[in-house]
Parts: structure tokens; sequence; C-alpha cells
């Protein structure tokens, strides 16, 4: 069964998310209940969720975990305060367009340049939306105008921004924008626990955002070395190892230029990834990948491999003129003239089906592929004791 896209995942998650939100909000279980007279619990999880997402340096949850504070500070510093306009209809406007801001920025850390320009943005954004209000407020009479007016405008290009780019942070920031507008038009201000549950999903982001920095790599997205270890202790007694690396890379990388280098690895790593026969595929370092096979031997991958091996070898890469001003480095051939080159990998396959340490089982592989390179390249090794085979 083949699973939705990455664009209907996101949406289809953010609609689960805003309507349990609801859900919850509406018709709260008697846990909920308990849990909603719990002092501090959405202000207590507001600060887990700042104060580790400074640690990881995710800029843009951070900020998101100050604006919830800030909003959560004004029914404990001004109690009278929520009872007005201003908080039932202005706050929600300053969220809903601050979460439009932060979901069309790009992740920047946070270094003190960067919270100084949200921090000014955010004060902008108050100040801006101050006197609109202001304004609507003296010539029509109500601020439920400039409210209507701003989920009209928001509500799509939150849409809009997570459609071009359906990650799990810009869905939170979707979740929480969409939320605040929904609850601006209802008049009433955000519960403790719709706060808690914001801050709960900043805190799934940020573990999130820290799982794949330990564990994939960041050049070409899939999973790195340190997940491969891992992986690696939790194999059967009988598995296959594949070391496998692009070919003269050091030579195209010094012709071409890191940039060009850099997308060889990203389309090459794609290419692995696709391996059939239940292989995965992690990046071992350098132009050097690894792929991994729990319960197959040798020969029962050796197919799944050489099909990676012809895919890459026949795809046309084609490396951007410098009068190119537009696309990616590496792209098929288009109208602009560009040089076509080949990328060719080699692979050395090795095995074992008594429950070898798996460093000994790689480092067999490692050898392997030493011979595919002095075989000529491009081609596959499996041991000699195999009846050693390779392509060309």
């Amino acid at each position: 069964m083949q699973l939705p896209s990455k664009r209907y995942q996101a949406i289809i998650s953010l609609i689960l998310m805003v309507m349990i939100t609801l859900y919850i909000a509406v018709f709260p279980s008697s846990l909920i209940k308990q849990l909603a007279t719990l002092p501090w619990l959405d202000m207590t999880l507001a600060i887990l969720a700042l104060a580790l997402s400074f640690h990881y340096k995710q800029g843009r949850a951070c900020f998101c975990a100050f604006l919830l504070l800030v909003y959560q500070a004004f029914p404990l510093t001004l109690p009278d305060f929520v009872l007005t306009n201003i908080y039932a209809n202005l706050l929600p406007q300053v969220m809903v367009l601050s979460m439009v801001y932060l979901i069309s920025d790009s992740e920047r850390g946070v270094s003190m340049s960067v919270m100084k320009e949200r921090m000014a943005t955010f004060i902008a954004i108050i100040f801006l939306l101050t006197i609109v209000n202001m304004l609507v407020t003296k010539y029509i009479g109500t601020m439920s105008f400039t409210l209507y007016l701003v989920m009209a405008l928001s509500t799509p290009a939150l849409a809009y921004q997570l459609w071009r780019s359906p990650t799990y942070e810009n869905t939170v920031f979707c979740y929480i924008g969409f939320t605040m507008a929904l609850i601006g038009l209802i008049g009433a201000p955000a519960s403790n626990v719709i706060l808690s549950l914001f801050a709960i999903s900043l805190l799934v982001l940020v573990f999130n955002e820290a799982h794949k920095m330990a564990y994939f790599d960041q050049l070409t997205g899939i999973e790195s070395r340190r997940s491969l270890d891992v992986s690696s202790r939790g194999l059967s007694k009988q598995f296959a190892v594949v070391m496998c690396d692009v070919d003269h890379f050091k030579r195209f990388n010094d012709k071409y230029g890191h940039d060009t280098g850099d997308e060889v690895l990203k389309l090459v790593a794609k290419k692995v990834q696709q391996v059939a026969g239940g292989g995965n595929a992690y990046r071992y370092g350098g132009e050097e990948f690894c792929l991994l096979f729990d319960g197959k031997t040798s020969e029962e991958i050796y197919k799944h491999v050489e099909v990676i091996r012809q895919d890459i070898a026949n795809y046309p890469f084609a490396v951007r003129s410098s009068k190119r001003k537009t696309g990616t480095p590496l792209d098929r051939t288009g109208n602009v003239k560009t040089n076509s080159v080949q990328i060719t990998m080699s692979f050395g396959i090795a095995q074992t089906t008594c429950g070898e340490n798996f460093e000994r089982v790689i480092n067999q592989a490692d050898e392997q592929l030493y011979r595919a390179k002095d075989a000529g390249r491009n081609c596959i090794m499996l041991p000699v004791a195999e009846s050693p085979k390779y392509s060309r």
C-alpha cells in the first residue's frame, strides 16, 4: 500500500491536530479536567520547550515558545486584561501573524542577531495591529472586522507555506496558527489545556529535530553512520553488508567544485536509498555509503545492488555551465548548454550466517570494495570464496 505524499501527510496531520485540540477543549475528559487544574502546567511546558529548543539551536521553535509564554503571562500579571477585547481579539491576531512570519522564515539558529530581528518583527506586528485595530474601532465600531481580515489573509498564507514545505516544524506552526485563528473567531481566550498542547507539540518538534541531528546525515538526508551503529546491534545471525563509494570523487570535486560535488552526493544518496530487497542505506562518511540487509545472503542481495549500480551509471548528470542562473547544480539536460558527466560507483559485499562481529563483516565488505576499485571500478565484488562476480 502506497503512503500519501508528504504534502498530504502534513495536511492530514494538521487537520487531525486541530480537530483533536478543539474536541479536547470542548469535551474534556475527567483526566483532562484534572490536568487543567494543575497550576503552571502550560507555562512549565512552554519554559521546557523554550529551554530545549534553545539548547538544540532551533530558533523558530524557541521564538514560538517565547510567544506562548507572552500569551500566558497576561492572565498572571493582568487578570482583568483577559476580559477585554484586546486580549480576546488582538492577541490571537498577533499570534497568527507571528506564525506566518515564522513559517515563512528559514531556520537560522538562536544567535543574538537573529533573536533581536525576530523580537523587532514581533514588536512591529503588535504596533501595526494595534494601529489598525484602533482605526477600525474608531470608524467601524468593532475590532472583529480586523480579526476576520487577518484570519482571511493569514490562513491561506500558512496553508501555502505548508504545501510548499511540508515539514513537521511547519505543520506545528500551522497548527498553532489555525487553532489561534479559531479561538479568536470564537472570542474566548485559549485555555491552559490548549496552551499545554501547543507546548507539547513544540517539545515533539524539538525532540524530532534532535533525533534527525543525531541519526540522519545533514547533507544527503539519509541515515548516518551513528544510525548504522545502532542498527547493527539488533541484527540477526545472518546479514549482509555492502560498502560502496563514488568513483574518482576527489578528481570530480576538484574539477567541478565542492557545491557540485555535494549535489552528486545528494543524488547518489537518493539512488542507494531506493535499493530493494529490504536493504537500508546509510552515509558512512565522505563519498562512502553502506547498505545493510538483515536476514539476507550475498547471493540474494546481489541483483538488488546491481540495479542500483546500473541506475547510477546510466543516469545522465549534467553539470551546470557558468552562464546558467537558475536551477540546481546538477540537473537533467535543459535549454542551457551543459557538460554531461557519468557518475559510477564501486561496491563490495560481505556476509555472515553465524552472527559474526559486525565490525569484522563491514571490514570484509570494505576489502571487497578495494578489490572492486582494483578491478577497474564501476563493479560489484563478492568474497573470493563465493565465486566473485563483477559487472561493468
